[in-house]
């Protein structure tokens, strides 16, 4: 019987049937037995990373697959074609990238053509080419998942670095990595609900990407952004009350979780809960502590207390949150441009309810708890 997290070394011997003198050869790997497909912590490369899109939407109903895939024409097949990077800070060696694919969506791989460097740090691509028929490849569910296994060594040490691609009839959206280990990624919109796309942090910031403000567990916003009347000390006097947390359902830390009745975001949508938004702004789900320093985030826009607008925090490659600040218990302003606030679905107590905090002391992020009087921005996630 295997066990999870176990290695296995797996002799392999061959002879030539042809030729009675030859000398049978033989060689061993070793098999290593995870929990659900995961890289083991023991082969992943912390200063090695696979950057590129996890997702990938064919358009069934549409005439290409998403915009940025290339069509490729060559001797292999007229395809679509996506460009990967292996990010190491790192020598290696014996660079390799192999796929699972299981409804035969990928027509081939481009190798690395660097497939050794003894350099301290740089980023090598390689190139996933899709079937030329893939629109019509993607099962009937609408989704599935080729894994990426880029291999390497560094010095005689064999690593792993795994990077799965979801393939569907669908928006792929603003994804978020929560477990670098397994590649597990949160979709989150673009957006602050009630607010602009943030597709590429190089818009000219208005207040229609700051979104509108929600009490936590209320179902529609306590106040709208309008763009008008957002100076400090502006009073809102029609507050959307706040309902109680919904004890019939807990997130996987036993909190219970905003009522489902009154998730302000569309369908198909939920707020995050605690976890998870504490996992996507640290970028693992293994180190939920979260601390002031930047933690391989890019900090943008310019910070300070002067109400711009221009503020944001990118998580990863795909994530922005603007410092939308928020609207006090007596519906004044505060620190619009310096602080961003977003509440999880997750509660703790009855007086309050957990959210995830951005601020620019220390350029730090962190979560907390406040109390529901107080209304932040919601970003939602994707039900999946």
């Amino acid at each position: 019987s295997f066990s999870p997290a176990d290695t296995y070394k797996v002799k392999v011997e061959a002879s030539n049937i042809y030729s009675a003198s030859a000398k049978a050869t033989s060689n061993e790997v070793t098999v290593y037995v995870t929990d659900g497909g995961g890289v083991p912590s023991s082969l992943y490369g912390d200063n090695y990373d696979v950057l590129g899109s996890p997702c990938y939407d064919v358009k069934q109903s549409g005439t290409e697959p998403e915009a940025g895939y290339t069509a490729r024409a060559d001797s292999f097949a007229s395809g679509y074609a996506k460009t990967y990077i292996f990010d190491y800070k790192g020598a290696y060696s014996d660079l390799q990238v192999s796929y699972e694919d299981p409804h035969g969506l990928v027509h081939h791989i481009v190798q690395p053509v660097n497939t050794s460097n003894p350099a301290a740090s740089g980023k090598e691509p390689f190139t996933v080419v899709f079937k030329s028929g893939v629109k019509t490849l993607v099962p009937a569910s609408g989704r599935d998942t080729v894994k990426l296994w880029i291999s390497y060594k560094v010095g005689t040490e064999a690593k792993l670095a795994l990077r799965n691609i979801r393939v569907q009839d669908a928006g792929c959206h603003c994804p978020a990595r929560i477990d670098r280990l397994s590649d597990r990624w949160l979709t989150f919109a673009c957006h602050n609900l009630g607010g602009l796309d943030i597709l590429t942090g190089s818009e000219t910031f208005t207040y229609q990407h700051h979104g509108d403000w929600y009490r936590f567990g209320a179902k529609t916003a306590s106040v709208v952004n309008s763009g008008t009347n957002n100076g400090s000390g502006w009073t809102n006097t029609d507050y959307q009350e706040s309902s109680e947390d919904d004890t019939s359902q807990k997130d996987a830390d036993g909190n219970n979780l905003w009522k489902a009745e009154n998730n302000p975001c569309p369908a198909g949508w939920r707020l995050p809960t605690n976890s998870e938004f504490a996992a996507a702004i640290n970028k693992t789900a293994s180190n939920i502590e979260l601390s002031l320093d930047n933690n391989g985030l890019t900090w943008s826009g310019t910070w300070g207390d002067d109400g711009n607008f221009s503020s944001y925090l990118k998580v990863g490659d795909y994530l922005y949150l603007p410092a939308a600040g928020y609207r006090d218990s007596d519906g004044s302003l505060n620190n619009r441009g310096s602080f961003g606030f977003y509440w999880s679905s997750s509660t703790q107590g009855s007086a309050h309810g957990w959210c995830g905090v951005l601020y620019s002391g220390g350029r730090g992020r962190d979560v907390g708890d406040f109390g529901r009087p107080y209304s932040f921005s919601v970003r939602c996630v994707a039900a999946e």
